[in-house]
């Protein structure tokens, strides 16, 4: 039997909410992978397997050890990964029925392979790289790294070019450099600061009024930010020296505001959770979901709320290292306070989708989700206009909801950045 070793806090938040809700998709990441060009397949079988060799967050393997969660490092053995041909009339509808299928179909979770790679023929000049990972062996940026190793290695060995004597990046070290933070004064000063950012309860914490939501069937509307739109918002980042996201995130916090009728809100972003080099080179679960609570103060003028804003992401990310799982914990221990401490996620990425080849990436709904509402902001293409992706549970919103949402937060947005010395309350 391999060594077993603890989960992460990140690794275990997934296992819980995987147990709590079995047989559904939620914890399930997939993205494919375009190439425009003839693919020698045998040669991106060996790509991956030179991947999978060196990165051993992909041979994770979950085990329940006397009633703990655990995971064990399997020993690489070279595989054969599946070729799937839809190079037919019609092959290419087919596809992406296989496609949607398999981003919702669900991982057996228990000492079973949690990565999953599939190359698709569709015709010469257009072939899918399919990868499919379990949550708690990877977070988004390790599925880029994945992805982006994967066809360097392709690269690689289409050019002839002997492949380097890669040093393994071993997750084991990530581990280990938890457990030797929770026993840290760092982790006491962290603990502090979460208490007392949390020491009320937010008036704003959820979409919806349901409570124990059993059904996490979910659907993804995407919207393309308007040229316009986008110029405007880039011309106002570069003039007042501010962050898209920061935008975005007091853009968020003021259409909450004005929906809730609230002015204390509290939203979540994920956290990359990579300090060095080498940590953001290496695949695995690190990322964790960041609670965040910011006051709508109505009189402030939205460059000011803007500012003040990012002040305050400033503080919660310098203390971003202390779990997620603790927080919530320590929040329901002193309010006496069951559920969810944040309902909606903002989630910003400014990872681009980069390789040696030419691609077009993708990321697949998992169809499934366990918060009422998850906003991406994306533009991993790099064509200046940001990408809107909304999830959104069905038994909380309608299509129509999440149409309307997005035209309120543009028009929000428009009349922010047209006018902003506005106040709060006159937008």
């Amino acid at each position: 039997m391999n060594k077993l070793y603890p989960l992460t806090n990140a690794q275990k938040s997934i296992w819980v909410a995987d147990n709590l809700y079995p047989g559904t998709s939620q914890a399930v990441l997939s993205a494919t992978a375009i190439i425009r060009e003839e693919v020698d397949f045998s040669l991106m079988n060996k790509a991956v397997n030179l991947v999978i060799q060196h990165n051993d967050a992909l041979r994770i393997r979950l085990t329940n050890h006397n009633g703990v969660p655990m995971q064990y490092f399997a020993d690489f053995n070279v595989k054969t990964y599946e070729i799937l041909d839809f190079s037919y009339e019609d092959g290419e509808r087919d596809y992406k029925l296989w496609e949607k299928k398999m981003a919702e179909t669900p991982l057996d979770l228990i000492n079973s392979e949690l990565f999953i790679f599939v190359m698709i023929k569709l015709n010469r000049q257009k072939n899918i790289c399919f990868f499919k990972f379990h949550h708690t062996i990877s977070d988004a940026w390790g599925v880029v790294l994945v992805i982006r190793k994967t066809l360097q290695e392709y690269w690689q060995l289409q050019q002839g070019i002997p492949a380097a004597d890669d040093v393994e990046l071993s997750f084991m070290d990530h581990i280990n450099d938890e457990l030797q933070y929770l026993t840290s004064d760092r982790f006491e000063k962290q603990k502090e600061f979460w208490s007392a950012v949390f020491d009320t309860v937010p008036e704003f914490i959820s979409m919806t009024d349901k409570k124990g939501l059993k059904n996490l069937t979910g659907k993804r509307k995407s919207y393309i930010l308007s040229k316009s739109l986008s110029f405007k918002l880039h011309s106002f980042c570069e003039s007042n020296r501010v962050s898209a996201f920061s935008v975005f995130y007091a853009l968020l916090a003021l259409y909450l505001s004005k929906r809730s009728h609230q002015k204390d809100i509290a939203i979540e972003t994920p956290i990359l959770n990579r300090t060095g080099k080498k940590e953001k080179n290496t695949p695995g679960m690190f990322m964790h979901n960041m609670p965040t609570r910011i006051y709508v103060e109505p009189s402030l003028e939205f460059l000011t709320f803007v500012n003040e804003s990012f002040k305050e992401l400033k503080k919660f990310m310098r203390n971003q290292r202390y779990p997620y799982s603790y927080i919530l914990k320590d929040f329901r221990e002193k309010h006496q306070f069951s559920g969810a401490l944040v309902d909606v996620t903002l989630n910003y990425h400014n990872a681009k989708l980069d390789s040696v080849i030419e691609y077009e990436g993708t990321w697949n709904y998992a169809g499934a989700q366990s918060n009422s509402l998850s906003l991406s902001v994306s533009d991993r293409d790099d064509t200046g206009l940001s990408v809107m992706d909304y999830d959104y549970l069905l038994d909380v919103f309608s299509e129509e909801d999440i149409n309307l949402m997005h035209n309120n937060l543009c028009n929000l947005l428009s009349n922010a950045l047209e006018n902003p010395n506005k106040k709060l309350y006159e937008l």
